[in-house]
Order: structure tokens, then C-alpha cells, then sequence
């Protein structure tokens, strides 16, 4: 318990910042590998002891069903006592949007995916690999791109090797490795793998050269994790770049035609740009929720002198709390008859307009002129083809293998994946997207939120608890 005078904050800051040095002071990385308790139990021994009957009593009746087998001499090796790393196993982490750790690998590696068809990622790739081994002056011993292999001298930093930041006059590390990206034109992506190629490490004077398979694995994954966090740095400040220039920005509707700014921008360009400018103009941010889309704020006026120096005119807004949503929105422009058009079928389905639409119709002679002219847009088109039929054909699958209820739960999933979307979905349609009726619907909506999976609010269903949905879907 603490006062709450200046004092008291005082005396709690100072015997925390003690208790840190103390903590810190008395762990090095080989601390950290070996429990904290005494190793008494391996000098234990089991006793054995005769089975004794009382006088009186029949002795029960014993046989060997349930004997515990020898353990073979091959189960005994392997660290024992102090020797046990007891440290969590290091993971990869992905970081980079879109990323994926390539479990079937057998050295650490992650891929890294384009993020639009203007990026080169295998030439990004490369020129943030060197521009983080220059962060850390880390030489280059071995460069051959058209092989994808980089060997690196040697990286002498204990803090980006060991992830804790202290500076340990007794134990010094050094290592290095290779890193080898392998392109994925296919996919678009490049595979990036880490290995230790040397270690040397100093303990109170004593350098050694040894290295188990599993620190090699640690070390490499560290060294991975430290090379993601800056590939998504570099990204984060592109963006960024781009975000400072213009934006345009026009009053237009969300998907259930309410009013709503359009901005000429990625939510995540107009993500950064709001959290910049809303604090520059009076707004105080309180809470913020990527994920969902929205940044809560308290208005404050911040004066004539203000408006004037800015020159601008005043919001005249009320000084209250408000809640800014972002969402993308579905594209309200749609090319229909590109199937037709490059297999000369009709297909099977109509488009009936339930609303008012304006409709332009493209020339096919001019259209196929177009397409030879520029092969782009050919790439374009049977880009956004694959595209539809693989997440057809993903829709199509799940609803024939699984009930009702299980692909609303996997579309919200999906959902929980994606940027946000600006408004919500009519039932009746939702029914009908699921190939079904509202009353089922309905009943399978329920069934998710009576096991406490989702939960039904005024802007359609959401997760409730994303562990049970995980569950449910055997994720």
C-alpha cells in the first residue's frame, strides 16, 4: 500500500527502479538458460521396500499388466539438472503484413509476399537485408544474389544476438550467418532462410566455440525476428511517405448508403494521416482500435487565435466525445461479361439490379485492341479471374462440406483478417449469401451465440471469444 502524496510516489518509484537493477544485476544469459532452484533431486534414489501384509490379512493378488518398463540406455542421454535450457522455445514472429513462417522447412524461414502488383518484393527483400546488416555494421563476406546466398562477417552485438540489451562485461558473443532468399515468382513471394555459419562466445575470459543444434535454431530465428521487425519498419515509413503527400477526399455513401467521407487512400494511409491531423486540430485521441476501425476522441475548441493562424474556419462542433469509423467499402464500380468475353460462353447466372445503377457498355473490338496494346492489362484481368475462382471455389467447398453455422463462424474469421468494411449487412441477404433461408439462418446464428462463440449486435454478428471460435472452427 502506498500514499498518495508526492512522497509516496516517490518512495515506490525508487524501490523499483532498485528492484530492477537488482533483478538485472544478478541474471546473464547463462542464468537465464538454468533453473532457479537447487539440483538435489538427481542425487535421489529409489528405495525399495518389501510389500508387508498385516497379520490377519490374505495377500492381494498381483500381476505384471501394468509393470513400468527399464528405460533403455538410449532414453538416458540428453541434459540433465543444470544442464536443462529452460528458456521458451524462440519463435518466429510475422510481423510483416502477409507474411508466413514456412514450417516445413528445416531452418528457420519466413516468406514475404507482395503487398501490391507494383512491388518488386525480392529487390525489396535485398535492399532491406543490407541496409539492416549496415544498422548493425555488420560486413559482407559473401554476396551472390543470382544464387539468393549473403554471408555476413562477423555481427558483434550482444544485444541484437541475445534480445536482452544489457551490456555484460563477462560474457561477450559474436556469430555469423547466411542468409539465403529464394524467389517465388509463382506466388509472388521470396522464401528468406537463416543459418549460424560461426559462433564464438566469452565467459569470464574463456572463449568457446560450441554450439548446440537447438541454440543454432534460436539464434537464427532471433536473428530472422530482428530482420522482420525491420522489413516492417521500412515498409511503415514507405507508407508513411506516401500518406504525407495529398489525399483527396470526397462526401460520398458507405454499403447501406449512409453519408461518409472518401478518402483517396489505403486504410492504413488514412489510418496514420487521422492519428496525425486529429490532435493538431483540437482532438484529443482517448482510444484507438485498428482492427475494428476506429479511433475514440474528445473535441476541445481550440480558439480564433487558432483558426486563424491555420486559416481555416472553425468546425463548429460541440465540445464532446466522438468516435471516428474507418472501413473500406465495396467497390462500387464492377466490370460484368469479362468471363464471356474471353471464352465467348454465356455463363449460367443473370444480374438482375435491385437499385438504380448507370451502366456503360464497353466495345469488345476496342476491348481486345486494348488488351494487345498493353499486355498489362491482360495480366490484370486473368489476375482478377484466379482471384475470384480460387475464393469461389474456397466459398463453394466449405458450404458443401460444412453446416450453417460453422461458415458463418469461418466468414467472420475471414472477416477478422481483412481491413474493416463501412456498414453493416442486411439479414435477408446474409441468408441468402449462405444459400439458405432467414429462419435458418436465424437458428444457426443462435446455436454460435448460445455456445458463446459470437454475439449478435445491431451492425450483424461478431466474435465473442475468439479462443471458442478458434475451437469450433479447428484452427
Amino acid at each position: 500500500m502506498f500514499k498518495s502524496n508526492g512522497k509516496g510516489n516517490r518512495a515506490r518509484l525508487v524501490l523499483s527502479v532498485a528492484t530492477v537493477a537488482v533483478l538485472a544485476g544478478c541474471s546473464t544469459p547463462q542464468d537465464r538458460k538454468m533453473a532457479n532452484r537447487d539440483f538435489g533431486y538427481e542425487d535421489a534414489r529409489l528405495e525399495g521396500r518389501a510389500f508387508l501384509i498385516p497379520a490377519g490379512l490374505s495377500a492381494p493378488t498381483f500381476n505384471s499388466q501394468y509393470d513400468i518398463p527399464p528405460l533403455p540406455e538410449s532414453s538416458r542421454e540428453g541434459a540433465l539438472g543444470a544442464q536443462v535450457d529452460v528458456r521458451p522455445p524462440a519463435q518466429l514472429l510475422t510481423v510483416v503484413p502477409g507474411s508466413q513462417v514456412v514450417q516445413t522447412a528445416t531452418e528457420p524461414t519466413v516468406a514475404f509476399y507482395a503487398l501490391s502488383t507494383s512491388q518488386s518484393v525480392e529487390r525489396d527483400t535485398w535492399s532491406f537485408l543490407m541496409n539492416f546488416l549496415a544498422k548493425y555494421k555488420v560486413t559482407t563476406e559473401k554476396l551472390d544474389q543470382q544464387d539468393g546466398v549473403l554471408q555476413t562477417g562477423w555481427f558483434d552485438n550482444t544485444v541484437a544476438l541475445d534480445g536482452w540489451g544489457e551490456d555484460d562485461e563477462d560474457f561477450k558473443i559474436r556469430q555469423r550467418y547466411q542468409f539465403t532468399v529464394r524467389n517465388d515468382a509463382q506466388r509472388h513471394a521470396v522464401n528468406m532462410s537463416v543459418r549460424v555459419l560461426d559462433h564464438e562466445e566469452t565467459i569470464d575470459g574463456e572463449t568457446s566455440n560450441k554450439l548446440t543444434p537447438a541454440d543454432a535454431q534460436r539464434y537464427a530465428a532471433r536473428v530472422l525476428n530482428q530482420f522482420s521487425l525491420y522489413y516492417d519498419s521500412q515498409l511503415k515509413a514507405r507508407e508513411q511517405h506516401k500518406s504525407n503527400d495529398g489525399m483527396g477526399l470526397q462526401l460520398g455513401l458507405d454499403n447501406n448508403e449512409l453519408s461518409a467521407w472518401i478518402a483517396e487512400g489505403s486504410f492504413d494511409q488514412v489510418w496514420r494521416r487521422l492519428n496525425q491531423v486529429l490532435p493538431a486540430y483540437g482532438f484529443t485521441i482517448k482510444d484507438t482500435q485498428q482492427s475494428l476501425g476506429w479511433i475514440d476522441v474528445e473535441y476541445e475548441e481550440p480558439g480564433a487565435e487558432f483558426w486563424k493562424a491555420k486559416g481555416s474556419e472553425p468546425f463548429k462542433l460541440e465540445e464532446e466525445k466522438y468516435r471516428f469509423q474507418l472501413g473500406e467499402i465495396e467497390c462500387h464500380s464492377q466490370i460484368f461479361g469479362e468471363m464471356e468475353f474471353f471464352s465467348a460462353t454465356p455463363v449460367q447466372w443473370n444480374v438482375v439490379a435491385e437499385t438504380e445503377l448507370d451502366a456503360r457498355v464497353i466495345c469488345a473490338n476496342k476491348l481486345a485492341q486494348r488488351l494487345l496494346a498493353e499486355p498489362e492489362l491482360t495480366l490484370f484481368f486473368a489476375a482478377a479471374l484466379a482471384s475470384d475462382y480460387l475464393d469461389t471455389l474456397e466459398i463453394t467447398t466449405s458450404r458443401l462440406l460444412h453446416p450453417i453455422a460453422y461458415n458463418i463462424a469461418y466468414e467472420l474469421w475471414r472477416e477478422r483478417q481483412r481491413t474493416p468494411m463501412l456498414g453493416s449487412r442486411k439479414r435477408a441477404h446474409e441468408a441468402a449469401r449462405f444459400g439458405t433461408t432467414e429462419r435458418v439462418y436465424r437458428r444457426a446464428l443462435k446455436e454460435l451465440v448460445e455456445q458463446g462463440i459470437i454475439a449478435d449486435s445491431s451492425d450483424g454478428p461478431v466474435i465473442a471469444d475468439l479462443a471458442r471460435l478458434r475451437a469450433y472452427l479447428d484452427l
